[in-house]
């Protein structure tokens, strides 16, 4: 394989890692939203931790689909 397509293959994997790492920072907010709302009588503050999880997993999503059209498969 050249070392083109290893690049882009770096790039897909690295591509991949952020998106998942997105993922994760967004289930963790949906959590601490979870709990704020259990623990707390501050239902504002549970509402913004699951707005903030909702940005980050789509930010992790549209970042996917705009790496997987520049990166397409082959």
């Amino acid at each position: 394989m050249s070392e083109d397509g290893d690049s882009d293959y770096l790039g897909v994997l690295a591509g991949e890692r952020i998106l998942l790492a997105r993922q994760f920072i967004a289930l963790v907010l949906v959590a601490a939203s979870v709990v704020t709302a259990g623990t707390t009588s501050s239902q504002v503050a549970a509402l913004a931790f699951a707005v903030a999880a909702v940005i980050a997993s789509g930010a992790g999503l549209l970042g996917w689909h705009r790496m997987d059209r520049d990166h397409p498969r082959h």
